[in-house]
């Protein structure tokens, strides 16, 4: 089999074109005759001829199904033309994907496997001008198309067109000792072509050869680069990921390793790269995967394992970066500061709303303000392949050692700036509701979305040093955290959850409150919001215990939430429409009646009838809540004629307001 099989062709000799020279100089431009011109007494190339600078690495991995994609781009089924020839057209592909997951290394794999199918293999390091021009020549030399000794080997741009040229018309001989010659096939392979514009003059145009292209970039897929296509590089799932992580590290046998080689290759996120380094570290240091995690959660021993560098026999099979250099994160420009703020999200569906045409980016005046520069950033880091765009839903991906690493960089001063920024960005598109006895459930699919977001920013608390100045971005933390909490009671799925949200809400709180004691001047709108929030978190402790069944927690937490309203608004209230009170009296009635304290449960809902009645616009349906958790309490004692007249009139109120046998949710 031959990558584009080697053809007999009727010989007609046009007059000199620009064809196989696109992006060569009028210089220059004289040179190529010399390759068509049959007359003229020329050495043959070289053949077979490889110029491959990496040697192969005989602990490649997996990455079947890649493979065949290649073969089958470069070996597709013969298709002829309505006159009976064979299709001889320029084969591309294009390998996408961000550093590290393994481009380089399936480009060398497939090469070596397929390098008795090419007469001619030509490897081209394409990330700097300078290094396609000194490959291009050393191939022209290599290719027996120029000598090394000669003068114009030394002309990058003649070196170029010869090869060009060659391409365009890959001849095997320039004898003519027949009407026919053959050509020879060939695979050029452009590794790194991160900036596409570098490819423009060395590209092989009308050629019947087979180009391959590695690149960050995603337009290399695109129809301009690639017509036959391309893919964007997954990383390895955690079974692959697994197998591979067992393999470098020689412990397919251990049955313990077994077990917890998943959960680093789960950590490291399967990427090959990844996998490859720590599986060195794990042997050199004789680590088990337990250890080796223990070390990796410490924020500053995972700084150094991404900055890890590996040994020189892998900078030859092209590992020449760590962790952390190999996305060149010190080049980014205008997408830096996105960057950062991606890596202190959930990295596997950020809503975008959350990061453009948010009024929460006021806060932060070196983040993009304009749908403009915010497409700008984005597209910079899209082109690097440091994130991937779904259109459809407009969210973003990242992958988690991307994350790690830009954290890595961050100083503790920087991290705690973003952080509370990031906070102030996410509370602003979070769907707040008032607070009450409702359950808004319209909200629910919103909170969904955004919930996992302020998970991992609780997640990320502990590297956080809570500040202690009273201003407005400040609170906001605090708030989305109150919320985060009820939405997860609210759902029911897991109340133990909302706790460590709590947690870390209260400790903000008591922050801001020890840094304004100190601060005379502090703001007293900010602190009233800041005794607001401390006492709601009492309020949702009570709410959890309730429904765990801690009867003690429940009541104490309802307690110190009704006495710090109390003490700061008074045991009434007229007119007006916050149903705090009322909302407290209640909650504080049901801790009782968990308790089996009768007569203060009575007392309580009592209480929280009286004040539900006395807001503006109250109706018979504002008391329903604690009008029938009185009917239970009367029920419970075997008060049942006064717990049944209460139901009743609970549910004739329902029935005048809503009709019977109504749908509409009681909270």
């Amino acid at each position: 089999m031959t990558g584009t099989p080697s053809s007999a062709i009727s010989l007609s000799i046009p007059a000199t074109t620009g064809e196989g020279t696109a992006g060569s100089t009028a210089a220059s431009f004289q040179m190529i005759p010399s390759l068509t011109d049959f007359s003229i007494e020329k050495t043959d190339p070289k053949l077979p001829c490889v110029v491959m600078p990496l040697s192969r690495n005989r602990h490649f991995f997996g990455r079947r199904a890649v493979i065949d994609t290649l073969r089958k781009a470069f070996f597709p089924k013969v298709e002829s033309t309505h006159f009976g020839e064979p299709v001889l057209d320029l084969k591309t592909f294009a390998l996408c994907g961000p550093g590290g997951m393994g481009k380089t290394q399936i480009a060398v794999e497939f090469l070596y496997r397929h390098k008795a199918d090419f007469d001619a293999i030509f490897w081209v390091n394409a990330d700097e001008p300078s290094k396609l021009a000194q490959n291009f020549k050393h191939i022209a030399i290599t290719l027996g198309l120029i000598a090394e000794d000669s003068m114009e080997a030394s002309d990058l741009i003649l070196t170029r067109d010869l090869v060009l040229g060659w391409l365009s018309k890959p001849l095997k001989s320039y004898r003519q000792l027949e009407k026919t010659v053959e050509e020879a096939s060939w695979l050029l392979v452009f590794d790194n072509a991160d900036d596409l514009s570098y490819l423009s003059d060395f590209w092989p145009s009308d050629s019947t050869g087979c180009v391959l292209i590695t690149s960050r970039d995603p337009l290399a897929r695109s129809s301009t680069y690639s017509p036959g296509g391309g893919m964007n590089l997954a990383p390895f799932n955690i079974e692959e990921a697994t197998e591979f992580l067992l393999h470098m590290t020689g412990r397919s046998t251990e049955s313990k390793e077994i077990q917890s080689g998943g959960a680093v290759a789960e950590t490291l996120g399967g990427l090959p790269l990844a996998i490859t380094q720590m599986a060195g570290l794990i042997q050199r240091r004789d680590l088990s995967f337990h250890e080796f995690l223990d070390l990796y959660r410490v924020e500053d021993e995972r700084v150094k394992l991404l900055n890890l560098q590996l040994d020189n026999r892998q900078t030859r099979l092209g590992y020449d970066h760590t962790i952390a250099s190999v996305w060149a994160l010190d080049t980014l420009k205008e997408g830096g500061i996105l960057l950062e703020i991606l890596s202190l999200l959930d990295p596997d569906a950020i809503p975008e709303y959350i990061l453009v045409n948010n009024e929460g980016t006021r806060n932060l005046v070196e983040y993009p303000q304009t749908s403009s520069s915010y497409q700008d950033a984005r597209s910079e880091l899209h082109k690097a392949s440091l994130i991937a765009r779904e259109r459809d839903t407009e969210t973003i991906v990242i992958h988690r050692l991307i994350q790690d690493t830009a954290r890595a960089r961050m100083s503790d001063g920087r991290f705690n700036k973003l952080y509370s920024f990031l906070f102030g960005l996410v509370s602003s598109v979070w769907p707040y509701e008032d607070f009450g006895f409702g359950n808004e459930l319209y909200r629910w699919a919103k909170c969904d979305e955004l919930y996992p977001h302020v998970l991992r920013l609780q997640k990320l608390y502990p590297r956080f040093r809570p500040p202690t100045e009273l201003v407005s971005l400040h609170l906001e933390a605090p708030k989305l955290l109150l919320d985060a909490a009820w939405f997860r009671i609210m759902r029911g799925d897991d109340y133990l959850e909302a706790i460590p949200f709590l947690d870390m809400g209260e400790a903000l709180c008591a922050s801001l409150s020890s840094g304004r004691e100190r601060d005379e001047n502090s703001n007293e709108e900010l602190h009233y919001q800041l005794k607001n929030l401390s006492r709601m978190f009492h309020h949702h402790r009570g709410v959890i215990g309730l429904h765990i069944n801690t009867p003690k927690d429940s009541l104490s937490q309802f307690q110190i939430f009704t006495d710090m309203l109390i003490s700061q608004f008074g045991d009434t209230h007229e007119g007006g429409t916050d149903q705090s009170l009322g909302v407290a009296w209640n909650e504080l009635g049901n801790a009782f009646l968990q308790n089996g304290m009768w007569d203060q449960a009575e007392e309580a809902f009592m209480k929280s009838i009286n004040a539900l009645k006395g807001l503006e616009g109250a109706t018979k349906i504002s008391i329903s809540m604690p009008l029938i958790n009185l009917a239970f309490n009367h029920w419970l004692q075997g008060r049942l004629d006064e717990a049944a007249a209460d139901f009743e009139e609970a549910l004739e109120d329902r029935e005048i307001e809503y009709g019977i046998d109504d749908k509409t949710s009681f909270v």
